[in-house]
């Protein structure tokens, strides 16, 4: 899909610019002493007719830009990307494997974690958040196998890439919300996936994250697990 744009559009026809594709995301057209190029790629033969529209023959196989990709290019999500690093996870929503599996991700903003750790004694700043042992559990906890636009979100449950616990889903009047969180942007597309922005660090239950992760660990993800519930 990341190849088909909708609508007949003849080689004269592309100009400089972004021409979005059927699977939600744009293509860069480019104009260079009058070579046209779609995300680099060139067009090696062009205006190829067909009964239903045209084709135009480039050199290489487009990818569209990884989960890691769209991530790390919004600012607002700089502290969810330097998470994923830390727990050694970014390699999870690349493109590693050429188009390996889908993934949902309920990426929480910047503002997001600053919240959680104003709000909790125990987390101190960033750094201490970075270190906790369940820390791959917990940003785990906020990705769903599989690729779920808001419009595929039903009420119930959602397994995520974690054994510690399962994100709930609610449909109210107002929008779908993920373990109380407002969905504040959604459908965000990747080449492998989705994202869907919220404002809240979501948390595994207590007593499973205990089980995962140790006792040390239990009493510091408790406190966390508090703090997100009492802002949603």
């Amino acid at each position: 899909k990341y190849h088909v744009v909708s609508g007949k559009m003849m080689a004269d026809d592309l100009e400089a610019g972004d021409i979005s594709t059927e699977l939600g995301m744009s293509v860069e057209v480019t104009v260079a002493d009058g070579e046209k190029m779609v995300d680099g790629a060139k067009i090696l033969d062009a205006d190829t007719n067909a009964t239903n529209g045209v084709m135009h023959t480039i050199g290489e196989v487009m990818l569209p830009p990884s989960l890691l990709d769209v991530l790390s290019g919004v600012d607002r999500f700089a502290t969810f990307v330097g998470a994923l690093e830390t727990a050694g996870l970014e390699e999870m929503f690349g493109w590693v494997n050429k188009g390996g599996a889908m993934h949902t991700v309920f990426a929480p903003t910047n503002a997001a974690f600053t919240a959680l750790i104003e709000a909790d004694d125990n987390i101190p700043d960033l750094v201490t958040l970075l270190d906790l042992p369940n820390l791959a559990e917990i940003l785990q906890y906020h990705v769903v196998p599989g690729k779920m636009t808001a419009a595929d979100l039903t009420a119930g449950e959602l397994s995520t890439l974690t054994a510690a616990g399962n994100l709930t889903v609610a449909l109210p009047e107002t929008g779908a919300t993920v373990d109380g969180a407002a969905l504040q942007a959604a459908d965000i597309m990747a080449g492998n996936g989705v994202i869907h922005e919220i404002g809240v660090v979501l948390m595994p239950p207590e007593e499973e994250v205990s089980e995962a992760s140790g006792a040390a660990a239990w009493g510091v993800a408790v406190a966390l697990a508090a703090v997100v519930v009492r802002r949603v």
